[in-house]
């Protein structure tokens, strides 16, 4: 593993920003292992007040980042015949809240 792996805490600005940070840890360490894909992003929000643009957010970090950073290490791991990638959840996508519309929509997709 390396020591300093690329790591973000920022949902991608674009489509291509997931790949941008797979491809710069590849060419830094030489090879990616492992991804992991652990992300979270909460805004309490009645499901009445729910904005187009909270809702795009939410799943844009859970679900969206997630997948296209799997498919950036995936391509590299494919080549190097081996990896592994790990997108983790969460419990609290199951359970029902009140305001949490997106954010447990995001969890179980």
């Amino acid at each position: 593993m390396s020591p300093n792996p690329a790591r973000t805490t920022d949902p991608p600005p674009d489509p291509d920003a997931p790949s941008q940070v797979i491809d710069a840890h590849v060419e830094r360490f030489g090879g990616i292992d492992a991804f992991v894909a652990s992300a979270g992003a909460w805004e309490a929000t009645p499901l009445l007040e729910m904005t187009a643009a909270a809702w795009d957010a939410t799943l844009h970090v859970h679900v969206r980042g997630a997948v296209l950073g799997a498919a950036a290490a995936a391509r590299h791991m494919v080549r190097a015949g081996h990896g592994r990638l790990v997108l983790v959840s969460s419990v609290h996508g199951y359970p029902s809240e009140p305001d949490t519309s997106a954010y447990r929509a995001a969890k179980t997709a």
